[in-house]
C-alpha cells in the first residue's frame, strides 16, 4: 500500500543522497545550481504526489549516470540496487 510505497522512498531519497556526495565536486557544485536541484530540495522535504516522485527519480537517474564506473559497478551490485530499481521502475513508467 501507500504506506510501504512511502518506506521504500524514503531509503530511495537516502540513497540517492548517499551516491549523489560520490559525484565529483564540480559536479555537485554544478548541480546544486541547477534548476532541477530547486525540484529535487522540494521532493527530499516532502515530494508526496506521483508526480513530483517521477520527476525527482528522472533527474537523478541522470545525475547518477555521472558517477565513475567504479561507483556504478560496485552500487549494481549492492543490495540497495535492487530497491533503486524497483522504486525507479515504478516512478520512471510513461516516460
Amino acid at each position: 500500500g501507500p504506506f510501504r510505497d512511502s518506506d521504500d522512498f524514503c531509503r530511495f531519497k537516502f540513497l540517492v543522497n548517499e551516491l549523489l556526495g560520490k559525484l565529483p565536486t564540480e559536479k555537485v557544485e554544478q548541480i546544486a545550481r541547477s534548476e532541477a536541484f530547486k525540484h529535487f530540495e522540494t521532493a527530499m522535504l516532502d515530494g508526496k504526489d506521483f508526480e513530483s516522485r517521477k520527476d525527482f527519480v528522472k533527474t537523478v537517474d541522470e545525475w547518477l549516470g555521472e558517477l565513475p564506473d567504479k561507483v556504478i559497478q560496485d552500487f549494481a551490485n549492492s543490495s540497495e540496487y535492487q530497491l533503486y530499481t524497483k522504486v525507479a521502475a515504478r516512478y520512471a513508467g510513461g516516460s
